[in-house]
């Protein structure tokens, strides 16, 4: 039988870099010690891109796009130290500058590879989306950045286990079973930002905070695990 070591996923994202929680690393690598995760995957928004943003920027916001850059370049060297093979889901900040270039006409090819532009090693390969096949039970979990209706609802509608990101305020698993079927489960994977500054300065609208976490996924089984 084909292994897909898929025994102990780890799937977290939201970091938005070089404006993550402080303690995103090395909470990340107390994970990684613990649970010995074999498959890792990053549900999107890597960095955080405020400087190209098309939303209204704090004009006394101290970065520029060449700092935010260097400083999530950092983060990324560091992120790949600890995980040196990741999975990363595509998703709207780390597409923001390739979005404007498409609103003034300019073609994909033009532009850097986001790759190069963050600085990732090798082992790291994107995606629009990913759907894994779990060791132990052959069952599949889908993984997404954002998708319309929700974790459960794309659960539902896919037939398979679910695990998105883009939420910050929603950390959690809720599940469904069709009548004389496998049971599912929708799970929403919080984030790591810091929630502070100028680029988070939108989520003061909100009534709930930001959660930061992350989901392990051991024989097909989710655990939730907070930062704090």
């Amino acid at each position: 039988m084909k292994r897909y070591e898929n025994t102990v996923i780890l799937a977290f994202g939201d970091t938005h870099a070089p404006y993550h929680h402080k303690e995103t690393l090395a909470f990340l690598e107390y994970v990684k010690e613990r649970y010995e995760p074999n498959r890792v995957i990053h549900t999107g928004d890597l960095l955080d891109i405020y400087s190209v943003s098309a939303y209204p920027k704090d004009t006394d916001h101290p970065d520029s796009w060449k700092k935010e850059i260097k400083q999530g370049r950092k983060f990324v060297t560091k992120l790949a130290k600890i995980f040196p093979k990741l999975d990363l889901l595509e998703s709207n900040h780390d597409d923001r500058a390739y979005k404007k270039s498409r609103l003034a006409g300019v073609p994909r090819e033009f532009m850097l590879p986001y790759r190069n532009i963050v600085g990732a090693p090798d082992g790291w390969k994107w995606h629009r989306h990913l759907k894994i096949t779990v060791d132990s039970t052959r069952e599949q979990i889908f993984f997404a950045h954002h998708k319309t209706g929700g974790s459960l609802i794309c659960a539902k509608d896919l037939g398979c286990s679910c695990v998105l990101g883009h939420k910050h305020s929603t950390f959690g698993a809720t599940s469904f079973k069709p009548t004389g079927k496998k049971l599912l489960w929708g799970i929403d994977a919080g984030c790591l930002i810091s929630d502070k500054g100028a680029p988070y300065a939108y989520n003061k609208l909100d009534r709930g905070r930001p959660i930061q976490g992350c989901v392990i996924i051991q024989d097909g089984v989710p655990t939730m695990i907070p930062l704090n």
